[in-house]
């Protein structure tokens, strides 16, 4: 689809009075999680626009403006220079003309001059606050610009006033929507487009086209994460790490098995970060090592960790039996569950380490009647069974917290709630099946990539439908 001579790239003023929401919408539509969003009136002060593009293409503007604050006087002033209907919207150049660069109504001079240049206006409003007379003085500024006018009713949680800005919005808008800038999924940001393209036709094969692309692109983000994801299982379940000499000879266990977790760490921060950069995320805070977080948040390793997420040791030893061999028994966690300490000057393998008993004090971790303190050269990969299913949960709550947030948010992103369970544990059983048949392949096998195609596979259609649940999957 190409765009004629006569077409322009569509530009939105986003108009409100203050704490509205108006920054938290610019911020969503444009996936632009810097954008300053707070509840302090006055948060934007000036007007600053955002391009929107994608594979390439400018696809569309939204310009954040001030909040209205003196509007009555404003069309109070208006009215004196603009008794016909022709005269109107001359009369807003004229008022733009006269007060720009004074003092005096200087957020209504910002807010109205790109509506003078041609932009569009998508009205907000929030439906926690009741409609008030006031607004009307707003309302009327705006259709005297003569400009194409959507009124955005931005959903809040406690009260709800939105049947009420229903009806007096619609009798100075051309379309009026409900929209959640703090929980609209992809699905939601595609059908407000829809409803600018509706109602401006001027813009709407500029329109049309966005959608297009905006779908392809968050197709292709779904895709990525699905592979991230699948490579990340390779990565963690078969990690080895090599021991430096002086960690060789030292008789300190602890140290040893400290860093192999941290390289684990280490690789799962990274595959969360390529995902949060896929979707744009920039500034998102995370708070994982503070006790009082809910369990996903705790640390990788934490013991209240493999208490509520992965598998509970019966669907193990089932999923192993259906595999063709019973999963071994319960690792302590303290001593990491790994196994495979490869041994001597030719790095020939020992053994496991084995599991350690439930009792107090550390357990102490044993290769064949050989301690840490001989001649250990490598470690890894972790054995315990749950471990992959406990990544694997990791993952499927991190993208699911990404789904449900947009980059209006500024809080730190809560990704368990109180329930305190995570998303393996209620798979379909022939995704489980797939996917232990596929996890166990990886641990066992030394190239991890002979499996990658068949894990992302079987990944598509778990990460398919929390997309599906979070209003995030395109339509075809």
């Amino acid at each position: 689809m190409t765009l004629s001579s006569t077409d322009q790239v569509p530009k939105f003023a986003v108009i409100g009075r203050v704490n509205e929401g108006k920054s938290s919408v610019v911020s969503t539509l444009t996936e632009n999680d810097r954008i300053a969003v707070g509840p302090d009136p006055g948060t934007t002060e000036i007007s600053e626009r955002f391009d929107v593009r994608g594979d390439g293409y400018d696809l569309f503007s939204l310009i954040d403006t001030p909040g209205f604050e003196e509007p009555e006087r404003v069309l109070a002033w208006l009215k004196q220079r603009g008794e016909t209907a022709a005269e109107r919207r001359a009369a807003i150049h004229d008022f733009v003309k006269t007060f720009s660069g004074t003092e005096e109504f200087a957020a209504e001079c910002q807010l109205l001059k790109p509506i003078i240049d041609g932009a569009a206006v998508i009205y907000v409003v929030s439906s926690k606050h009741p409609f008030r007379p006031g607004f009307e003085a707003e309302m009327e500024i705006l259709r005297w610009t003569g400009a194409p006018r959507l009124a955005l009713i931005n959903k809040s949680d406690g009260a709800d006033y939105s049947f009420d800005w229903k009806s007096a919005l619609s009798q100075y808008f051309n379309i009026v929507k409900e929209f959640d800038a703090l929980r609209g999924g992809f699905v939601d940001r595609m059908q407000l487009l829809e409803a600018l393209r509706i109602m401006n036709d001027d813009s709407a094969v500029a329109l049309d086209r966005a959608i297009q692309i905006l779908s392809r692109i968050q197709l292709r983000r779904l895709h990525r994460s699905v592979d991230v994801i699948a490579r990340l299982l390779g990565d963690m379940l078969t990690f080895r790490m090599k021991l430096s000499e002086a960690e060789a000879a030292s008789p300190n266990k602890n140290a040893v098995i400290d860093r192999f977790h941290d390289c684990l760490r280490t690789i799962e921060t990274n595959a969360r970060s390529e995902i949060e950069q896929l979707f744009n995320f920039s500034r998102i805070e995370r708070n994982e090592h503070e006790f009082t977080k809910p369990i996903y948040e705790k640390d990788l390793f934490a013991e209240e960790t493999w208490q509520f997420l992965g598998q509970p040791r019966w669907v193990l030893i089932t999923l192993g039996t259906l595999a063709g061999g019973a999963l071994g028994g319960a690792v302590d966690i303290k001593t990491a569950g790994f196994s495979g300490f490869l041994a001597t000057p030719i790095g020939m393998l020992l053994g496991a380490v084995s599991a350690a008993t439930a009792t107090a004090g550390e357990p102490e971790a044993k290769i064949k009647g050989t301690n840490l303190a001989g001649r250990v050269v490598a470690i890894g990969p972790h054995k315990d069974p749950n471990f992959s299913w406990v990544i694997l949960d990791r993952a499927l709550l991190h993208f699911r917290a990404l789904l449900a947030r947009t980059h209006a948010v500024r809080a730190a992103m809560q990704v368990v709630g109180k329930e305190k369970i995570g998303l393996v544990h209620g798979l379909e059983s022939a995704n489980l099946l797939a996917l232990g048949k596929i996890m166990g392949k990886i641990k066992k096998s030394e190239s991890p990539e002979k499996y990658h195609d068949f894990a992302v596979t079987v990944l598509k259609p778990v990460i398919w439908e929390l997309a599906r649940k979070f209003s995030a999957l395109p339509k075809s």
